[in-house]
């Protein structure tokens, strides 16, 4: 992912957001798992919704995941 954070300059602190948003945690599961405040949790999200012009969760993991595979594509 990191060549994709670099594009949208994404922090590292987001990339730990993101990383778990992908993994499907909820606000507070995120919260709990980087010991911060879900009203925290909110902002990351909207600073990365913001940098990857997405509009919610659902945009971004498809966004990551159409990036992974548009990279791992081999030409037969």
């Amino acid at each position: 992912m990191e060549e994709g954070t670099k594009e949208w300059g994404i922090t590292a602190r987001e990339v730990e957001v993101l990383e778990l948003v992908i993994l499907g945690k909820t606000n507070k599961e995120i919260a709990n798992a980087l010991i911060i405040s879900e009203h925290t949790v909110k902002n990351h999200l909207s600073r990365i919704f913001h940098k990857m012009n997405v509009t919610d969760r659902s945009q971004i993991i498809a966004l990551v995941y159409k990036r992974i595979l548009n990279s791992e594509r081999i030409d037969i």
